[in-house]
């Protein structure tokens, strides 16, 4: 048997079996059962939902009467092939193969119905919604994509910070799987579990998230479950307070430095989910997967660039695909262009015979023919079958292109042959790979989300397969502008500008934009970095001559202070004055800050301007600038990582800050503060 884990000692048991109905019933009933019914704690509505978190209990290989339901669903018998589950080959290779193949879809048969089937007759049942994170696929064997068909928001998960290997890599808990199956099974939410953690150094802040956030964006997940908000119920306690588990997760704490600004973070997460959750998603390939249920495709799989593709299982190329107009089509609208078999050794006939009556209606297959079947089920009548279908589809395979209907099969597995020899062009032409972008469409408007690392952004020429007038509108503020723009054929051109580690959404229009154009490039410039600035540090921090007189800016480590204060965590003001000889009403005058560590509040002449805590540190102020002499006040927040090294060299007693797992006392300190270049710019308008 199998104990549950990681859990604390009274919460530790057995595990419930997940191929039988009994076992999450029995789970539900002692455990969400209780707080939702009688006098339970959650009664009477105030449970909502339901999540299952990610799968971490090994894989199951048996259940009652097992054996039975094998020999019922393929018609042979089981215990005479056990061998093979251990590894050995029984009659001969390609008939274990076909073996192990039945074995692995029986156990996923059982888990999709009997185990997320029935949780989500539960939830039913209660009035709940029910949300399922990452399982087949992962651990146990089976279909990386049926499951979420019982889900009412599929989940995945992704880490910070990334790596090659293991948690932070993009092979260990890949979305696609979860992104694919909303879109084929008419989910309109794709969640995650977002900024899961092995690694806290508690250097952690939003501008660092966002470039992770932003790139599983692109990647087709809507929707932020924060890992972690960890309960520390005491605010009058030394901060930041502890992490979960002391050292997992994203530290999403109210004792952070930064938390003041967490409803900036938020409202741009809302933006981006709003939008990415707004009309349907444009691909051009469905991926089949192939009836053997193997193991996941890698993330890094070559892919032409400017074209995306989804996932395809059996189910729902069975169950929920028809044609119109030559594409394959979802109940909800969504398209593709091109079926493409990765993959795909062995093969079912029903699942050929299907793909036939689509290629007939007008769809474009892309793929090698199968070698074999899938099954060992069946006998002559299948094989028959399988051979009928494989050379209605591909002939004799002696030709690369065949004609079937209003269809054609391409005898390749290279999409970027099939997709140049069927003239489909890409979504987007742009001249870096390293443009992040996703592409959805509402009845009347294209929708590009688009974003760039933190080291390198995007200028230059970018062309979107729609024509339409487009607008820039950008969830970091809400504000919405519009951008030149030329219909070029079936591309729109757009000469894009985005900062590194900056991201915005781009919305075509058939209609003609009442918006403000974007405003150009600065054309003068307002040199602040060697103004005399001063530095105002709170007391009892190991600052004790603030505010710092400084004419360069410099991180605060640098600062002529003490140790104590070369570690400040926290908020110091800069404050400077500067003369503006005229301002002109046909110029507006921009704010930009250049390199801050971590985020800035800035204030203009005793006014509130704005929050940067993000690239790019860039604000108007042109309504708060005067002629002649004005005040600047730049509030700069970093993280607790300086004062936490500071703090593990002292004795307990004498710490200012607490935390369970914190860095060492010997780690570098990091660069915090406004380092500039400062400047205002000017623009014409």
């Amino acid at each position: 048997g199998q104990k549950n884990g990681p859990a604390p000692p009274e919460a530790t048991g057995w595990e419930a079996t997940k191929l039988h109905p009994s076992g999450i019933r029995a789970n539900f009933d002692g455990y969400v059962g209780r707080l939702i019914k009688g006098d339970g704690a959650l009664k009477d509505g105030l449970l909502q939902g339901v999540l299952l978190d990610s799968w971490e209990c090994k894989t199951q290989t048996w259940t009652a009467d097992l054996d039975k339901i094998f020999d019922n669903q393929w018609s042979y018998a089981l215990r005479s092939r056990l061998p093979a589950l251990f590894g050995y080959v029984v009659d001969n290779p390609e008939n274990t193969a076909r073996f192990l193949r039945d074995w692995r879809v029986t156990l996923n048969d059982l888990l999709v119905e009997n185990f997320f089937g029935e949780m989500k007759k539960l939830a039913d049942e209660n009035g709940l919604t029910v949300s399922f994170e990452t399982a087949s696929g992962d651990v146990f064997p089976g279909d990386i994509l049926e499951y979420y068909k019982h889900a009412d928001v599929p989940m995945c998960e992704f880490w910070q910070p990334r790596s090659d290997s293991f948690v932070g890599s993009i092979e260990f808990k890949p979305v696609r799987p979860a992104v694919s199956a909303a879109r084929g099974y008419g989910k309109k939410r794709v969640a995650a579990e977002a900024f899961t953690s092995f690694n806290l150094t508690w250097d952690e802040h939003p501008r660092f998230l966002k470039d992770i956030a932003d790139d599983h964006f692109a990647k087709g997940v809507t929707h932020l479950v924060f890992h972690t908000y960890t309960h520390n119920p005491r605010t009058d306690f030394l901060p930041p307070g502890t992490s979960f588990g002391t050292k997992i997760g994203t530290p999403f704490l109210r004792l952070q430095t930064w938390w003041q600004h967490m409803p900036l973070f938020t409202d741009y997460l809302a933006r981006c989910n709003y939008m990415l959750e707004t009309g349907n998603p444009v691909s051009d390939v469905l991926m089949y997967l192939g009836d053997e249920q193997n193991h996941k495709p890698p993330q890094l799989l070559p892919f032409p660039e400017g074209y995306s593709y989804d996932y395809c299982n059996p189910d729902i190329l069975l169950n929920r695909l028809s044609v119109k107009n030559g594409k394959l089509v979802t109940p909800e609208g969504i398209q593709y262009r091109v079926l493409w078999l990765y993959d795909c050794r062995r093969m079912l006939p029903e699942t050929l015979e299907k793909i036939a009556s689509f290629v007939e209606a007008g769809v474009i297959l892309a793929g090698d023919a199968p070698s074999g079947i899938a099954t060992l089920s069946g006998g002559d009548e299948t094989k028959l079958r399988f051979d009928k279908a494989v050379g209605k589809l591909w002939g004799d395979g002696s030709k690369n292109m065949l004609t079937l209907g209003k269809g054609k099969v391409y005898n390749t597995s290279d999409i970027a042959t099939v997709l140049t020899a069927e003239n489909i062009p890409p979504d987007i032409l742009a001249h870096s790979p390293d443009l992040r972008w996703l592409h959805r469409q509402t009845g009347e408007s294209g929708i590009y989300f688009l974003s760039t690392s933190p080291e390198k952004g995007y200028r230059g020429l970018a062309s979107f397969r729609i024509r339409g007038n487009a607008e820039l509108w950008d969830p970091l503020s809400g504000e919405i502008v519009a951008v030149n723009s030329n219909v070029k054929d079936n591309y729109t051109e757009v000469e894009l500008d985005i900062p590194a580690g900056s991201s915005c959404f781009l919305v075509f229009k058939n209609r003609k934009s009442n918006k403000p154009l974007r405003q150009p490039q600065p054309t003068e410039k307002l040199d602040l970095s060697q103004a005399s600035w001063q530095v105002y540090f709170p007391g009892g921090w190991g600052v004790e001559n603030s505010p710092v007189v400084t004419q360069k800016l410099i991180a605060w480590k640098d600062f002529p202070v003490s140790e104590e204060g070369k570690s400040f965590s926290g908020t110091a003001t800069y404050e400077t004055t500067f003369t503006l000889d005229r301002k002109s009403g046909t110029t507006a005058y921009h704010l930009n800050l250049g390199r801050v560590e971590v985020i800035a509040r800035i204030r203009i002449n005793g006014q509130e301007v704005g929050t940067c805590w993000t690239s790019p540190y860039v604000l108007d102020v042109t309504r708060y600038l005067q002629e002649g002499e004005n005040n600047l006040q730049v509030e700069v927040t970093s993280t607790w990582f300086n004062r936490l090294v500071y703090d593990a060299g002292l004795p307990e007693e004498s710490r200012r800050t607490w935390t369970i797992a914190g860095p060492e006392a010997k780690a570098p300190l990091k660069e915090y503060g406004l380092m500039g270049p400062v400047s205002i710019e000017l623009v014409s308008r």
